[in-house]
């Protein structure tokens, strides 16, 4: 775990409070369990890594809340789309289906 923590510290993880650490609005919490959770707005559960595995989890937590991140964009740009009376029907259907 000293390994992990390392890795997430040198990634630019802050210690927040004890056992949670932030990285801008992202936030990983340990649980006392052998998993953490990602919360963005999501909660997403991750197995905590042993040593071999550490940097590729530290990879696998950024790359799922860039990806969140990510679909909550698009999910709003779609939801404006679909609410937007001059975007026209086709484009509304479109965003409405893409939704659903």
């Amino acid at each position: 775990m000293a390994d992990f923590m390392r890795i997430l510290e040198e990634s630019g993880w802050i210690e927040d409070s004890p056992g949670q650490l932030v990285k801008g609005t992202w936030r990983v919490v340990f649980d006392t369990s052998s998993w953490m959770v990602l919360a963005n707005p999501r909660t997403i559960d991750v197995a905590i890594p042993d040593e071999y595995h550490s940097r590729w989890t530290v990879n696998l937590i950024e790359h799922l809340l860039r990806s969140e991140d990510e679909f909550d964009r698009l999910r709003t740009a779609l939801s404006a789309i679909r609410d937007d009376p001059s975007a026209g029907r086709s484009a509304q259907s479109i965003a409405a289906a893409a939704l659903a």
